[in-house]
């Protein structure tokens, strides 16, 4: 079934919404690995990219793509795919930051801390209770991260939640297994 103009527009906010909440909390738990814990920044990016694979798949799956099946011949498929892309795009993302931060240098040119200091140099804590430098790291993150979105609704879209890849292959099988019981 095609998707109409409408529908297609929806199934991208409903990406963009997904895919923000999904970077937000891929982010934070960046910055409290790196900033908080002091788990170096490679490392750090390693362990929230990682982490945020398998959490995303039950968003993008029920939210985004709107695939309802629990069926094992259709989640497996779906799920291996979905990590298989995931761990893809993240290999991207992981050699694309080291490069630019790590080979070209492009780091700690500048930076930006979330915290506020009072006129007398007493930080105040703000909206985190741990201070955030935005560093080129961030910056270069950042342009990894559009790559990686764009890279991972192609993947999603065209490959692994596609309408009926699945359901028509074994949906005769389901049926005539069920008709032999």
């Amino acid at each position: 079934m095609e998707l109409t103009l409408k529908d297609k527009i929806k199934e991208i906010v409903r990406y963009v919404i997904t895919g923000t909440s999904v970077t937000v909390t891929t982010l934070l738990l960046l910055a409290l690995f790196n900033s908080k814990f002091g788990i170096d920044y490679d490392i750090a990016n390693a362990l929230a990219g990682f982490i945020m694979i398998f959490v995303a798949f039950f968003p993008y799956k029920l939210f985004v793509f709107r695939s309802r099946s629990w069926s094992r011949k259709l989640f497996i498929p779906e799920f291996l795919e979905f990590a298989s892309a995931r761990i893809f795009t993240y290999l991207f993302d992981i050699v694309f930051v080291w490069f630019f931060v790590r080979i070209i240098g492009f780091n700690d040119v500048f930076h930006f801390t979330l915290s506020h200091f009072t006129e007398g140099g007493e930080e105040i804590r703000g909206m985190f209770p741990w201070t955030v430098k935005i560093t080129d790291e961030w910056v270069v993150k950042f342009f990894s991260m559009v790559i990686t979105t764009v890279a991972n609704y192609l993947f999603s879209k065209l490959v692994i939640f596609k309408k009926g890849q699945y359901k028509n292959k074994f949906e005769n099988e389901d049926e005539s297994n069920n008709a032999n019981k």
